[in-house]
């Protein structure tokens, strides 16, 4: 399960909280208890995201009801699995609000399966409350019915990481850059946006191409870009197929300079195991919270996630904090520093380069640098803005699509 999407979905959903109690008012509900009708991918390709989404909205119900519930109302949740498929997705909504007959909507994961339950929600005149389909085609529908809780920039999430490569010394720049990407709605603009900024600048583009969203074995089209030695690689992915790119690459023993996915490498408890410890280290990812976040709600999300967490089993916090030297001795932390402790410390492992060595840290040798000046992302993004901050992570923040 995607633990970093389940930090950042609570702390969403908490955000939607005055807009549903305003709602509350309008008298679709009758009694005591209010029903609201969520579609989540339990099984499918976004099902370890969508189980996060879960757990984010429960504690939000229960937050929430632990307050007096909304206008004095019981909260209860009424969530369907909708497979990850479009079209299960329109059937899960329609059942909720025809059937179900729910006081309020709110949305799934992923900007490809919100983008058609929102028009399902419009045609029957409820209010879509949202925290993950941020991309183009969500808005492109001009629906206004949809509020979406999100902070992040979605399209522009990436543009921290694209400054921070045109900041580096011309000596150290990428000259060349390829740009896979999924047929997703989401991860797709994203890697865009990047080749539009880095093509003015400049940084020559020598493969670029979208892959079906079916497809599983990416080390054909990761050999295809390997041949063309680029200097640095930006993925436009979700998860699955995030993983499938790495393990391709450490296959293939291609290591670019630099590596950038849009998801994948941002999920600290999945990521790790999917591809293999040792090369997780070097690659850049995007994220839209941070738990010292100053976001309305935000604090008081951060305490009841927290003593939440403390009653589970402490491998729930993600297996790193299992195996990362000194974890034990940090136990009096709470889960987030140790998480951030653990995965934006100084690189400790390999990226594809068979040597033992993380490729940035090459990267820097073959600068005449020190080893120890290893690409650090916090040094990267100090001079900007806590939104900019946000947009680029190595660690516990996550994107969502």
């Amino acid at each position: 399960m995607s633990r970093p999407r389940l930090v950042v979905l609570l702390a969403l959903a908490l955000a939607a909280i005055s807009v549903a109690a305003a709602g509350a008012s309008s008298g679709r509900t009758a009694g005591k208890t209010l029903t609201i009708g969520i579609s989540l991918s339990l099984s499918g390709d976004f099902s370890d995201s969508g189980k996060a989404a879960m757990r984010g909205y429960q504690l939000w119900r229960d937050v929430v009801n632990a307050h007096g519930g909304l206008m004095g109302q019981h909260v209860n949740l009424k969530i369907l699995d909708d497979t990850s498929s479009p079209t299960q997705v329109v059937t899960n909504y329609q059942t909720l609000i025809t059937k179900n007959k729910v006081a309020f909507v709110f949305g799934p994961f992923s900007t490809l399966l919100t983008a058609p339950a929102a028009t399902v929600a419009n045609r029957y005149h409820y209010a879509f409350i949202e925290p993950a389909g941020g991309g183009p085609a969500v808005f492109g529908e001009k629906l206004h019915n949809v509020f979406f809780t999100q902070p992040a920039p979605i399209v522009n999430s990436a543009d921290v990481f694209a400054h921070y490569i045109l900041s580096l010394p011309k000596s150290l720049r990428p000259k060349t850059a390829a740009y896979p990407s999924l047929d997703d709605p989401f991860a797709s603009p994203i890697a865009d946006r990047v080749r539009s900024l880095l093509q003015k600048a400049g940084i020559k583009t020598v493969y670029k191409t979208i892959y079906p969203a079916e497809t599983t074995d990416l080390t054909p089209i990761v050999s295809k870009y390997a041949a063309k030695k680029p200097d640095l690689v930006v993925g436009g992915t979700q998860n699955d197929d995030a993983y499938a790119q790495v393990k391709a690459m450490v296959q293939l023993k291609f290591s670019p300079k630099f590596l950038f996915l849009s998801n994948g490498p941002n999920d600290p408890a999945e990521f790790p195991s999917k591809v293999g410890r040792k090369n997780i280290d070097g690659i850049f990812s995007t994220g839209d919270w941070f738990p010292d976040s100053k976001a309305p709600g935000n604090k008081a999300f951060v305490k009841a996630y927290v003593r939440r967490k403390r009653r589970l089993d402490r491998s729930d916090l993600g297996g790193s904090l299992r195996s990362r030297p000194g974890a034990a001795a940090r136990s009096g932390q709470d889960p987030f520093t140790r998480q951030r402790e653990d995965h934006l410390g100084p690189p400790q492992g390999e990226m594809a380069d068979g040597r033992g060595r993380p490729a940035l840290e090459q990267h820097w040798r073959a600068a005449g640098k020190r080893s120890a000046r290893r690409v650090d992302t916090r040094k990267a993004v100090s001079g900007v803005s806590e939104a900019h901050r946000a947009a680029l992570a190595y660690g516990p923040e996550a994107a969502l699509g």
